[in-house]
């Protein structure tokens, strides 16, 4: 078969693979192509500022009849930031791109001043399928009712996300608004509505007994519920029954626990007169496996409550769990609680789970986080956000045998002492591929473990995070000794190194970072973890899901990664004397969190540094240090480089790097490692 004959679907496959150069190129090839790869240039069209939107829907401009002749061919549009499109401008789109598919409007896309006048228009967009709306700032009178009467146009749609400014959320949904929606979007499968919830009073639940219809369609829901809880979780089992995923609710005492509790009871136990319809065991959300829930110091008795009696009692096949604790004030009691009432009776089943542990609380004694895990048989992915309680890797990796993915926060990441006794013993070889770490506090220690158990980690980030240890007296190294992992992406961002713990003190950061490779012939501080590794049995490869997270490819063959500084390794061993030096300054920003500011020794610079090291002693240091001062170590300029010398340097060493990156641009959350946590089994 000639290329020319293959079946426009096919062509139109292949051109997603190409870029926008070659697009153009393959459209000029012959005829039965002009079309498939013509097609896919118009694709997409993203409108990012507000001189090509005038342009675009401008008569008179140049491109305005270009994008009125192409327009039929574009399934997906980005409305950009503070457009503020107005209604007639919307309208010109509407006419333009008559086949859209996906529309996104961000914060400020639309006008304030006329949002929704003419919604009837909307039907022109009747082809569209997944839509996510920022209202931002509009404020309009009746602004959800223009809001429904704009998604009555829209019958075609199966995924919706509606958003608004966190500072202006004027829009609150009731029960009676979801029966419209529903009403007007029958193929629904996901909504997201970022938004408050109002109350739901007795006269509604009569409402769900006589006059629900259930959205048998819909899978996943994220809703933000603050008050009625309890009532809005009945209104859910009722509505929704084939759910999957539900966000997030959290339950108010208001009207006291006790009554509360009874009428949860009455509601999905058992059918009464009054009110409700009851629902037995077996009929209660069958197919929820994704949660995301929020506890407060004020619900927390009936929030456990409700856990124990009808999520549990229920037997739901939760997998994925996220659970946030806030405004707690007795913190380490309801943080025992959550594990033992949310999360423990789960741990055969839980393959992901978030634990976010708010600040705003008062630690009456000393704990840790891990110390409240139990056996995790099938847990894939674990994501622990605490401010002030340390979390234990050996205890992580001990009762998380089939981790992959670990993402940690915390005042104090470490190993227990018991581990690190055990190095010279029989350890057992963990799976864990990706390691993040965010806004936390390391022992050096820790990666030397960490090394020795996880031989195929292959993805770090350290983000936000200090790493502290034991500068030595006679070399002046601190100690990053990561001698087994060969890392395929290793990211440092606003990483410090210090021999204090104490996050606040300056007098002791170190200012000089070697990377380097280790060397084959280094092997004796080695030996011994070698001889005391036990393999395990490797289990079938098992697909990784991810719960209620967004993608985002940080590092992709088409896709180059924004950097500051970045280097790629190929050889297997390198010397420690051809080792990439640094020079790091400190910064403390408005949140009080440390800031660098990297640079690269040159190699005269480097030779100076290692000269300077090898005769490196207490003595030096000592007199550098009274005559320098122990201060003045923050806000430094890349020329004192060789003045901090004494303060010694932080040596990361491992088995081999293909990539390394220092400083990024790119966004500080987890969701940036989605896209390769998501391709593992491929990488």
């Amino acid at each position: 078969m000639l290329a020319s004959q293959l079946p426009f679907e096919i062509t139109i496959h292949i051109s997603n693979y190409l870029s926008t150069k070659d697009r153009i190129e393959c459209s000029r090839v012959c005829q039965a192509w002009a079309i498939a790869f013509q097609e896919s240039l118009w694709d997409s069209i993203v409108i990012s500022d507000k001189t090509t939107l005038n342009n675009i829907c401008h008569p008179g401009s140049a491109i305005y009849q270009t994008y009125r002749t192409n327009g039929c061919y574009v399934k997906s549009l980005d409305l950009g930031l503070r457009l503020f499109a107005t209604d007639k401008q919307l309208h010109t789109l509407q006419n333009h791109f008559k086949n859209l598919q996906y529309l996104r409007t961000q914060c400020s896309s639309l006008s304030a001043t006329d949002f929704g006048t003419n919604a009837p228009n909307w039907s022109m967009w009747g082809t569209l399928t997944k839509l996510e709306m920022n209202l931002g700032f509009i404020k309009t009178p009746h602004i959800k009712a223009k809001l429904l009467d704009i998604l009555a146009c829209l019958p075609r749609l199966e995924q919706l996300h509606i958003a608004q400014d966190y500072t202006s959320k004027t829009v609150q949904f009731t029960l009676r608004d979801f029966e419209t929606l529903h009403a007007s979007l029958p193929l629904l499968e996901h909504l997201t509505l970022d938004m408050e919830s109002q109350l739901i009073t007795t006269s509604d639940l009569k409402l769900v007994q006589k006059n629900i219809t259930p959205a048998t369609k819909l899978k996943s829901l994220v809703f933000t519920v603050n008050r009625s809880g309890h009532r809005w979780l009945y209104y859910f089992a009722i509505k929704y029954p084939n759910i999957d995923g539900l966000a997030t609710i959290s339950f108010d005492a208001s009207e006291g626990i006790e009554t509360t509790k009874a009428e949860l009871m009455t509601l999905l136990g058992r059918r009464t007169p009054e009110i409700g319809l009851g629902l037995g065991p077996g009929s209660l959300f069958q197919k929820l496996d994704k949660i995301q829930t929020t506890i407060c110091q004020q619900s927390s008795p009936l929030h456990f409550w409700i856990w124990k009696k009808i999520y549990s009692d229920y037997h739901l096949p939760l997998k994925h769990l996220h659970c946030a604790i806030e405004e707690v004030y007795d913190k380490s009691n309801v943080v025992k609680n959550t594990f033992e009432d949310c999360i423990n009776p789960y741990s055969t089943s839980l393959e992901t789970l978030f634990i976010q542990v708010y600040e705003n609380a008062i630690t009456t004694a000393p704990w840790a986080i891990t110390d409240y895990l139990v056996d995790y048989r099938n847990l894939v992915y674990l994501r622990i956000y605490t401010s002030d309680a340390p979390i234990l890797v050996d205890i992580i990796l001990d009762r998380c045998v089939a981790l992959k993915r670990l993402g940690v926060s915390t005042n104090w990441l470490s190993v227990g002492q018991s581990a690190l006794s055990s190095l010279s013993t029989r350890l057992t070889l963990h799976g864990l591929r990706m390691l993040e770490v965010y806004n936390s506090t390391v022992c050096s220690k820790t990666f030397k473990y960490i090394s020795i158990r996880c031989r195929e980690l292959n993805y770090m980030c350290l983000d936000y995070t200090g790493v502290t240890g034991y500068v030595s007296i006679n070399t002046g190294k601190l100690s990053i000794d990561m001698p087994y992992t060969h890392f395929k992406t290793l990211l440092l961002r606003h990483i410090r190194f210090t021999s204090s713990r104490d996050v606040k003190e300056c007098d002791r950061n170190v200012n000089l970072m070697a990377l380097s490779f280790k060397n084959n012939k280094d092997n004796n501080d080695d030996e011994l973890a070698t001889q005391g590794v036990q393999e395990i049995k490797k289990k079938p490869k098992k697909k990784l899901t991810v719960c209620l997270s967004s993608r985002f490819p940080f590092v992709s063959t088409k896709r180059k990664v924004v950097e500051n500084i970045k280097s790629k390794k190929d050889s297997k061993v390198e010397d420690c004397g051809k080792s990439s030096w640094f020079y790091t300054t400190y910064s403390l920003n408005s949140y009080s969190l440390w800031e660098s500011n990297v640079s690269r020794l040159n190699e005269k610079e480097v030779e100076r540094a290692r000269e300077y090291y090898d005769r490196y002693s207490s003595e030096i240091r000592f007199v550098q240090e009274t005559t320098i001062g122990a201060g003045g170590n923050i806000e430094g300029t890349r020329e004192k480089w060789k003045k901090d010398r004494f303060r010694g340097y932080a040596a990361i060493r491992c088995d081999r790097i293909d990539e390394y990156i220092i400083n990024t641009n790119l966004r500080r959350d987890c969701s940036d490692w989605d896209y390769l946590y998501d391709e593992l089994d491929q990488l």
